[in-house]
Protein backbone atom coordinates (compact mmCIF):
# COMPACT_ATOMS: atom_id res chain seq x y z
CA UNK A 1 0.00 0.00 0.00
CA UNK A 2 2.67 2.42 1.05
CA UNK A 3 4.12 1.83 -2.80
CA UNK A 4 1.28 2.53 -5.16
CA UNK A 5 -0.48 4.95 -2.64
CA UNK A 6 -4.56 3.90 -3.44
CA UNK A 7 -7.25 6.19 -2.45
CA UNK A 8 -9.44 3.73 -1.57
CA UNK A 9 -8.89 0.10 -0.10
CA UNK A 10 -11.78 -2.55 -0.20
CA UNK A 11 -11.84 -5.31 2.74
CA UNK A 12 -13.82 -8.10 1.45
CA UNK A 13 -14.60 -10.04 4.25
CA UNK A 14 -13.38 -9.96 8.07
CA UNK A 15 -9.76 -11.20 7.84
CA UNK A 16 -9.07 -8.68 4.82
CA UNK A 17 -10.40 -5.94 7.10
CA UNK A 18 -8.69 -7.28 9.88
CA UNK A 19 -5.38 -7.05 8.12
CA UNK A 20 -6.25 -3.58 6.47
CA UNK A 21 -7.60 -2.08 9.86
CA UNK A 22 -5.14 -3.69 12.50
CA UNK A 23 -8.12 -5.16 14.29
CA UNK A 24 -10.98 -7.10 14.28
CA UNK A 25 -14.14 -5.34 13.18
CA UNK A 26 -17.70 -6.66 13.12
CA UNK A 27 -18.47 -6.82 9.20
CA UNK A 28 -22.27 -7.87 9.32
CA UNK A 29 -22.41 -4.43 11.45
CA UNK A 30 -20.30 -1.83 9.65
CA UNK A 31 -20.63 -3.13 5.95
CA UNK A 32 -21.16 -0.76 3.28
CA UNK A 33 -19.27 1.84 5.23
CA UNK A 34 -15.61 3.18 5.05
CA UNK A 35 -13.53 3.10 8.19
CA UNK A 36 -10.47 5.38 7.75
CA UNK A 37 -7.32 3.54 8.70
CA UNK A 38 -4.55 5.39 11.30
CA UNK A 39 -2.83 6.32 8.25
CA UNK A 40 -5.94 8.14 6.72
CA UNK A 41 -6.58 5.84 4.03
CA UNK A 42 -10.65 4.83 3.39
CA UNK A 43 -11.49 1.23 3.62
CA UNK A 44 -14.81 -0.07 1.73
CA UNK A 45 -15.81 -2.88 4.25
CA UNK A 46 -17.84 -6.01 2.85
CA UNK A 47 -18.54 -9.35 3.09
CA UNK A 48 -16.09 -11.84 1.15
CA UNK A 49 -18.21 -12.89 -1.96
CA UNK A 50 -17.83 -16.88 -0.49
CA UNK A 51 -19.65 -16.04 1.70
CA UNK A 52 -23.22 -15.80 -0.25
CA UNK A 53 -21.78 -19.11 -1.79
CA UNK A 54 -22.74 -20.51 1.30
CA UNK A 55 -25.96 -19.55 1.98
CA UNK A 56 -28.63 -22.27 1.83
CA UNK A 57 -32.01 -20.26 1.34
CA UNK A 58 -32.33 -19.42 -2.06
CA UNK A 59 -34.42 -16.10 -1.05
CA UNK A 60 -31.62 -15.25 1.59
CA UNK A 61 -28.83 -15.89 -1.11
CA UNK A 62 -30.69 -13.75 -3.57
CA UNK A 63 -30.98 -11.07 -1.25
CA UNK A 64 -27.29 -11.24 0.14
CA UNK A 65 -26.12 -11.17 -3.52
CA UNK A 66 -27.96 -8.42 -4.63
CA UNK A 67 -26.72 -6.63 -1.13
CA UNK A 68 -23.49 -7.33 -2.04
CA UNK A 69 -24.22 -5.89 -5.72
CA UNK A 70 -24.95 -2.87 -4.04
CA UNK A 71 -21.54 -2.58 -2.20
CA UNK A 72 -19.64 -3.02 -5.60
CA UNK A 73 -21.76 -0.14 -7.09
CA UNK A 74 -21.22 1.89 -3.99
CA UNK A 75 -17.41 1.37 -4.38
CA UNK A 76 -17.43 1.91 -8.50
CA UNK A 77 -19.12 5.47 -7.55
CA UNK A 78 -16.73 6.51 -4.81
CA UNK A 79 -14.10 5.30 -7.33
CA UNK A 80 -15.08 7.78 -9.88
CA UNK A 81 -15.26 10.86 -7.23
Amino acid sequence: LDLIKPNLAVALGATAAQALLGKVVPIMKIRGTIVDRDDGLPVFVTIHPSFILRIREPADKQAERERFLQDMKAVKKLMAA
